[in-house]
């Protein structure tokens, strides 16, 4: 693929970015009555401030940049009422276990505890009874009830494809946390400069990229990551704002407009290049 688009293109420089398709019919707000009760479902009080996160649970999601920071939210900031909802991949990875696993070790980073400890075992039965952790698959609809019984998607990602969840998170109404740079910068630029205050709704993680052996990766601090879900936690986000996202991804980002988009990427890529013209076609 590399060597046929480099015939049309430089490869090199940073291409344009066109995520899925949002199921508009399924990703929207929610009545209050309906969220209070996803809420009492999954024991979720009034006053508890519920991130979640959803997909594989693979390093590159930044899932243990969102729990060390869970960590610290809870025992070095006291913010004992915020609360972490993930649901994993399970029928493709094993996300349950990664998530264990990078428990064990922030705690283990975190303390001088003895992992083979009782006192260890304690620490992370606590931090995890301050985790709902889902692994059913889920219909579109259940999604929604998800994202509308939640207050913050954090997606402060390391490296990403398309991250299309994002997109469905703020179509249901959902505060995001992201980070400002990678896949996902088109669309929510896109959004920012189309929607007054969407600041409110839309709390951009300030992330660098940086390139290493394995290459490109978005680079942050967790301090940076605290603080920002620290604002969005705070942020009050009007009807209007939330109405206004959501307009601007049904009209966007639809699937009829994401294979518009497609298709004029494609076009436009063609008509620079001559490629007609070089290979003769009709």
């Amino acid at each position: 693929s590399a060597m046929g688009l480099s015939r049309y293109i430089d490869i090199n420089k940073r291409n344009k970015v066109i995520p899925h398709g949002v199921s508009m019919d399924f990703h929207k707000h929610s009545d209050i009555k309906r969220r209070n009760a996803m809420r009492r479902f999954y024991k979720f009080d009034e006053t508890d401030i519920v991130l979640l996160n959803i997909g594989s649970m693979t390093q590159n999601k930044g899932i243990i940049e969102i729990l060390t920071a869970f960590y610290k939210l809870i025992y070095d900031y006291g913010k004992t009422n915020f609360k972490l909802l993930l649901k994993g991949s399970d029928s493709l990875y094993n996300s349950l276990e990664f998530v264990k696993t990078y428990i064990k070790i922030i705690i283990e980073n975190a303390t001088n505890i003895n992992k083979d400890s009782k006192e260890f075992e304690k620490c992370f039965r606590k931090m995890c009874s301050s985790i709902v952790y889902i692994s059913d698959t889920f219909s579109n609809e259940r999604l929604n009830d998800l994202f509308n019984a939640c207050d913050i998607y954090v997606s402060p990602y390391i490296a990403e494809g398309f991250n299309l969840v994002p997109l469905e998170a703020l179509s249901s109404g959902m505060k995001l946390v992201i980070s400002k740079t990678g896949s996902t910068k088109d669309y929510i630029t896109d959004i920012m400069n189309s929607v007054e205050n969407s600041d409110t709704l839309i709390h951009m993680l300030d992330t660098k990229i940086t390139k290493d052996s394995n290459g490109y990766k978005n680079t942050y601090s967790i301090n940076d990551l605290i603080e920002t879900i620290l604002t969005a936690s705070e942020s009050k986000p009007t009807i209007k704002t939330i109405s206004d996202v959501h307009n601007v991804i049904h009209h966007n980002y639809n699937w009829n407009s994401i294979c518009e988009q497609v298709f004029n990427y494609m076009n436009e890529i063609v008509r620079n290049n001559n490629w007609r013209q070089s290979h003769k076609c009709g």
